[in-house]
């Protein structure tokens, strides 16, 4: 163990050297950002639907940061500060922390209290056996942003459930047509047909790449088919799988297939053949649209000869890299992929089960020789060690046994989720109240980030998670005592 001198001294030469702790993070200066976060929390309780504005903002701000070659996990930190704040200004805040009895605080802050213990007590030990390389200033900026991101998610969810019926059919009414804007944005910026294919434009679509999208947008597709009839069902799941191709997002794809397989909709004979006929004249046209010549592009010189725009070819080769050995023309996604398997596998053994430290990924611990195999593949281009593909490989390189614990944890509870929202879907059941079914979607959608393709702990997707745990673990505990005691 070390002592507290050692430990203040490594945090000064941590917050010294922090990578990017004097550039911007969004491309634009501090005082901008500042001000207009200030602005949007005077203005958005006169204007905007809290709720809505508070959805607004963590599907939009995370993913801009990222966009201007800043970080997607401050965007999200920013954003809970926002939206703290913005809670805090509006008047039902005084229900928050008056109306409602003390055990509800008391339970809220039991869970914080014991997560950030388990946090603490895990990082110093980890921090002792690494103090010369362990990134404190790294741990302490995540360790209080998580707080952050916590009571804000707490927020939205409580207010949330003080909504009527009518009221939450609004905003996620509203919330839809951002989704659809934000479809809109991707096509524009993404779809192989479109003008822009191949130009670095990824402000103009919000989202640095489709993936991006596809996990963030997804609990309100999901939503949105259990809501709807049979036949818009069907109507949504081409819409997604077309988008997929269209975008070559091969994430949404999987994801899509695991919500049709799993969740068995329900659709008549003729309208699936219907649409099942324009799906497939569709990939047609898009296996074929070399020969039309539709993607040319001056960024892109052989996307016409080698079939690396084909979406078609794309989804095959990325699918058949995943279950063959990685070499040099490995799909670079797969590469990362199977780097951070190998990676946690290896930091599980090599710390005997305990990890390597919060967010100490890429700093230091196990280094993959797949890592090797991607600078061959790309030597010119830099790659942030710190970002990573998928969650689940981060917590168990992180956290150890914990980090396996956590994943099990969430298994139980996405099963749970699972069969809720299946049976909301195929026997239609008003059981369930619609929020209950939208927290649902985040929970069950959360799966892909875990397990298939994700950003990094701090997201929109870790916001929603929140809201669904703090739903159903605090506030629902919370109104059921209140009508009994009523």
């Amino acid at each position: 163990m070390t002592d507290f001198f050692e430990l203040i001294v490594s945090i000064t030469n941590s917050i010294l050297s922090y990578r990017g702790f004097d550039r911007p993070l969004v491309g634009v200066s501090y005082i901008w950002v500042s001000i207009l976060s200030i602005l949007s929390i005077f203005t958005a309780r006169k204007f905007l639907n809290i709720s809505f504005f508070s959805i607004f903002i963590i599907l939009v701000l995370p993913p801009l940061f990222g966009v201007y070659g800043g970080s997607v996990g401050f965007g999200t930190l920013l954003s809970s500060i926002i939206i703290l704040s913005c809670l805090f200004q509006y008047s039902q805040i005084n229900k928050f922390r008056v109306s409602l009895p003390m055990r509800f605080s008391t339970r809220f802050l039991n869970y914080i209290f014991i997560l950030f213990l388990l946090i603490t007590i895990h990082g110093y030990i980890t921090y002792s056996l690494n103090i010369e390389t362990f990134q404190i200033f790294r741990f302490l900026v995540s360790y209080f942003g998580m707080l952050f991101i916590i009571m804000s998610a707490y927020g939205v969810s409580y207010l949330l459930s003080t909504q009527n019926s009518k009221s939450f059919e609004n905003i996620i009414k509203n919330v839809w047509i951002l989704v659809l804007i934000l479809t809109t944005l991707i096509l524009i910026r993404f779809a192989v047909f479109s003008p822009l294919f191949r130009h670095p434009y990824g402000e103009l679509a919000i989202f640095s790449e489709p993936t991006f999208y596809a996990v963030t947008c997804l609990p309100f597709f999901v939503y949105k088919l259990a809501t709807s009839s049979h036949i818009k069902q069907l109507q949504i799941l081409i819409a997604m799988i077309a988008m997929g191709f269209i975008v070559r997002s091969t994430t949404l794809l999987i994801a899509t297939a695991l919500i049709y397989f799993s969740l068995k909709l329900r659709v008549s004979k003729k309208i699936f053949y219907f649409l099942t006929s324009v799906l497939t004249i569709f990939i047609i046209y898009i296996i074929n649209f070399e020969i039309i010549g539709v993607v040319h592009s001056p960024h892109c010189e052989n996307c016409l000869f080698d079939g690396s725009a084909n979406p078609i070819f794309h989804v095959f080769y990325r699918i058949q890299d995943l279950f063959i050995g990685v070499n040099i023309d490995t799909n670079l996604s797969i590469l990362f992929y199977k780097k951070e398997w190998h990676e946690a596998f290896n930091n599980l053994i090599n710390t005997n089960g305990l990890g390597i430290g919060f967010q100490q990924i890429g700093i230091h611990g196990f280094s993959s020789f797949i890592a090797d195999i991607i600078h061959q593949k790309h030597p010119s281009v830099q790659f942030d060690s710190l970002a990573s593909v998928s969650i689940a490989p981060k917590l168990i390189s992180e956290f150890g046994v914990i980090g396996i614990g956590f994943l099990l944890l969430y298994l139980k509870y996405f099963i749970k989720s699972f069969s809720f929202v299946r049976h909301n879907i195929q026997q239609g059941s008003n059981k369930i109240s619609n929020i209950e079914l939208l927290l649902h979607s985040f929970n069950l959608t959360y799966f892909i980030l875990l397990f298939i393709r994700g950003y990094g702990y701090f997201s929109s997707s870790l916001f929603f998670l929140i809201m669904f745990i703090a739903y159903f673990f605090i506030i629902k505990k919370n109104l059921s005592l209140v009508s009994e005691s009523r």
